[in-house]
């Protein structure tokens, strides 16, 4: 299922990172995507960078937007479900 995982967080990756250049922060760190059993993992290497949160909300909104369930992590960065994984009412 990792693969689908994959090719699926590709669009929300990309319109991330694409609001990242439009508002023309410099992005001097990481930016980590890593895939899990129920999704991804994202998050700013720099726990310190100013732009940290901004660019956590514009993932978040990205992801959510593509349907992806998304939670703030205890220690650092976004939890990313995938849709297939996410319960349905």
């Amino acid at each position: 299922m990792t693969n689908r995982y994959v090719l699926d967080a590709v669009g929300p990756i990309s319109r991330a990172l694409q609001q990242v250049q439009d508002m023309g922060l410099n992005l001097r760190t990481d930016l980590s995507f890593a895939y899990t059993s129920t999704g991804a993992v994202a998050r700013v290497a720099d726990r310190s960078a100013a732009h940290r949160e901004t660019v956590h909300a514009l993932v978040r909104d990205a992801f959510v937007a593509a349907g992806w369930g998304v939670s703030v992590r205890y220690k650092d960065g976004l939890s990313l479900e995938h849709p297939s994984r996410m319960t349905r009412l």
